[in-house]
């Protein structure tokens, strides 16, 4: 149950910083200061006491400032809007994994899935600009080997987590439940006669 979840220790294995996940598990060190900001905003599923727990008052107070329940990324062409997201997800994926019950701690029976969703404009835009990536870097990184399962249009995980890459049908979505979700492309118009919203 959620309170006994809060008594408890969280962690089967302690999590790395956003900016550590990135280099050391990741392999990338090249993320900008900006890009790590925008990726620490949009990857932050924890309690102020469980920042605390982690990384002490100060930096937690900091993280926590920076908590947002939405964020709006406008950045032209050639931005790295699907890196610095891709980075988000795959952390948030990574915190996930690393507690003994991330159902329990977010305040859901254990049997229930956490789905996150990239949700892009067409099933083409879905695949090449976003999930195809993903599974490539799922499969490169060793700490992810032997905790996913790549399917067409998903990536499972241990204990119920799984990635979503779809496109925006109105019903597309329906009975996940969802944690996180990027609407990619958000501003076009119109997607297949009828809109978006």
């Amino acid at each position: 149950d959620y309170l006994d979840a809060l008594e408890g220790d969280v962690w089967e294995e302690k999590p790395l910083s956003f900016k550590n996940f990135c280099s050391d598990i990741i392999g990338n060190s090249r993320v900008a200061p900006i890009q790590c900001d925008i990726g620490e905003r949009m990857s932050q599923i924890l309690r102020k006491d469980t920042l605390e727990e982690l990384y002490g008052p100060e930096e937690a107070e900091r993280l926590w400032k920076k908590t947002a329940k939405d964020n709006c990324l406008i950045i032209g062409k050639g931005g790295s809007k699907n890196f610095i997201t891709q980075l988000a997800f795959l952390y948030i994926i990574y915190i996930l994994l690393c507690m003994k019950d991330p159902q329990g701690y977010h305040g859901r029976d254990p049997d229930d899935n956490i789905d996150l969703v990239n949700m892009a404009t067409s099933a083409r835009q879905a695949s090449n600009g976003f999930f195809n990536k993903m599974v490539s870097i799922v499969k490169r990184v060793t700490w992810f080997a032997g905790k996913f399962h790549p399917r067409q249009q998903d990536i499972s995980f241990d204990k119920h987590v799984t990635l979503h890459s779809l496109h925006s049908q109105p019903e597309a979505a329906e009975g996940l439940n969802i944690l996180a979700v990027v609407l990619d492309e958000v501003d076009s118009p119109e997607i297949d006669g009828s809109n978006m919203y």
